[in-house]
């Protein structure tokens, strides 16, 4: 079983190379690579399309 080091090292490493995009429609989180500009992204949960961009920082962004 990984020890919650391992667990958080994990997440870091994603959150480095993804970033997580809330759904404006039914609120799912979904995660998306970085570094594409502006992408359009399609939930898988409620099938709805919307488009997003993301800052160059190393931050995540929720909206």
């Amino acid at each position: 079983m990984n020890s919650w080091k391992e667990k958080l090292h994990v997440v870091i490493l994603k959150s480095m190379n993804n970033i997580v995009f809330k759904c404006p429609n039914c609120g799912a989180k979904i995660t998306v690579p970085r570094g594409h500009g502006i992408i359009c992204i399609k939930c898988p949960e409620c099938r709805i399309e919307f488009n997003k961009r993301h800052d160059s920082d190393n931050h995540i962004i929720i909206t």
